[in-house]
C-alpha cells in the first residue's frame, strides 16, 4: 500500500499480522505507530484512538500499550516450497554477478556461498534465519522502482539476515542492511553477522545470549535512533557485551566493491 508518512509514485509500504514497514523511507512498527502515522496523531491521541477501537477504557494510571516492540514474539511463514524450488534452479543458472549486485564487492563465488539469483538484472537475495532456513526471498532491483530498490515476499515480514556460523560465532555484528551483512561476513567469516532491513527490522534475539555484541548503523537521524535501540536489545537479550561500531566513510558494500 501507499506509504502514510511520505510521498510515492509506487506502493512501498507493506503490512504484516503484527507489523508493518515502508521500505521506502524505512518507517514502520506495531498498530499504534500506525495509527499515529495514518491519523496523524500524538502519543496519547493514539492512546485514547486505540482504546476507541478495541472498546476499552483508558487509564492514566495504566498505559494502553505495555509491551514494546522489542519484547514482542517474532514469527515469519515459510517460503512456499515450489517458490523455493525455482530460486534453487535460478542459483544453479547464475553464471555471472547480477547487474543489481555488480560493483558492490561480490564475485561469482560469492553469490554462489551466499544463494544469490538473478532475476534478469535484478538480483534475488535468500534471508537466511539462524537455523538457515529461508525466511524470505528479496528483490534487489538494478534500477530502483520509484523510490523502492528492495522487494521482499509479500507476508513474510522483515526478518534479519544471518550468516551460516552465526550460532558458533562468539562475537556477533549487527547491521543496517542484508547487503552489508553479507559483505561483512564474507570479509569476516569467523565473524556471526546480523544484517536487519534498514532501521525497523527485527533482530533473531535467542543468537545473542552471552555473544559479544557490535552494533553498526547509517551516521544519520535514523540510524542513531536505531543504534542505540539495538544496543538495548541486545543487553535484554543478555549479551555478555555490546559495543557501537563507530561510523565508516561508506557502506560496508561500497568499501568492499572499492578496496576489496
Amino acid at each position: 500500500v501507499p506509504c502514510p508518512i511520505h510521498e510515492e509514485r509506487t506502493p512501498s509500504c507493506h503490512i504484516y499480522e503484527e507489523s508493518w514497514h515502508c521500505f521506502g523511507c524505512n518507517e514502520g512498527g506495531d498498530v499504534f505507530d500506525w495509527i499515529k502515522a495514518v491519523e496523524r496523531l500524538d502519543s496519547t491521541q493514539a492512546y485514547q484512538r486505540l482504546a476507541e477501537l478495541s472498546g476499552s477504557s483508558l487509564s492514566k494510571n495504566k498505559p494502553f500499550r505495555t509491551v514494546t516492540k522489542a519484547s514482542k514474539p517474532v514469527s515469519y511463514t515459510n517460503v512456499p516450497e515450489l517458490r523455493l524450488q525455482a530460486h534453487y534452479a535460478a542459483v544453479g543458472r547464475l553464471t555471472g554477478v547480477p547487474e543489481a549486485l555488480q560493483n558492490r564487492g561480490f564475485d561469482l563465488a560469492d553469490c554462489q556461498t551466499l544463494l544469490i539469483a538473478a532475476d534478469g538484472p535484478n538480483a534475488v537475495i535468500p534471508i537466511t534465519g539462524p537455523d538457515l532456513t529461508i525466511l524470505n526471498l528479496k528483490t534487489r532491483f538494478n534500477s530502483p522502482k520509484g523510490d523502492l530498490r528492495y522487494l521482499g515476499l509479500s507476508g513474510h515480514g522483515a526478518p534479519a539476515w544471518c550468516s551460516p556460523n552465526i550460532n558458533e560465532a562468539e562475537e556477533i555484528l549487527i547491521i543496517e542492511g542484508e547487503l552489508n551483512a553479507a559483505a561483512c561476513w564474507l570479509a569476516r567469516p569467523d565473524l556471526g553477522v546480523m544484517g536487519i532491513a534498514g532501521t525497523s527490522g527485527r533482530v533473531h534475539r535467542s543468537v545473542l545470549k552471552s555473544k559479544t555484541v557490535f552494533v553498526y548503523c547509517d551516521d544519520d537521524m535514523p540510524g542513531r535512533a536505531a543504534k542505540e535501540r539495538l544496543v538495548e536489545t541486545a543487553w535484554s537479550c543478555g549479551a555478555s557485551s555490546v559495543y557501537k561500531v563507530d561510523p565508516w566513510v561508506m557502506d560496508a558494500c561500497d568499501i568492499a566493491g572499492k578496496q576489496g
